[in-house]
């Protein structure tokens, strides 16, 4: 049976390649981000090895959904990765804007604390919940390829 994996912020980025790498790997993918058309895009070039779970990484209740939608569909999950996250537009208090600062904070940070908290239910399954957060900006600068096989090489079975 393939390893399953659960990515937030799939639908671009970082979350979109290490989709790839996964699928690459023979892995079977959960693919969650709000943006499901390009969800649907993603999983049509991964083919039969990718899932679409359209939803919101800021809502605990979204996330457990789509992780029981996976699990149930593929019979467990073996991994899932907190990605979901976004910068600011403005550097510096002076320059920023709240209403950003909290969008942001409630992504970054509680975003990744959901990704967690869903999948503790799988957990005598899970080899892996990585609580690892890139900035959004980080995918010019990262090899993901290199990124997955650091990630899966690290699980604790």
């Amino acid at each position: 049976m393939d390893k399953t994996l659960f990515i937030t912020g799939a639908s671009s980025g970082i979350g979109a390649a290490t989709a790839r790498a996964a699928v690459q790997a023979g892995w079977r993918v959960g693919l969650f981000a709000r943006s499901k058309d390009k969800l649907d895009s993603l999983a049509e070039s991964l083919g039969d090895k990718a899932m679409t779970l359209a939803g919101d990484a800021t809502d605990l209740d979204s996330q457990r959904k789509a992780m029981k939608t996976f699990a149930t569909e593929t019979g467990g999950i073996d991994a899932a990765f907190a990605n979901a996250g976004m910068g600011l537009s403005a550097a510096g208090t002076d320059a920023g804007d709240p209403s950003e600062w909290e969008q942001m904070i409630r992504l970054n940070i509680l975003g990744v604390l959901w990704t967690v908290k869903a999948a503790m239910p799988m957990y005598p399954t899970m080899v892996s919940v990585s609580a690892t957060q890139m900035p959004s900006d980080s995918s010019r600068s990262i090899d993901p390829i290199r990124m997955m096989a650091t990630m899966l090489g690290s699980m604790v079975v």
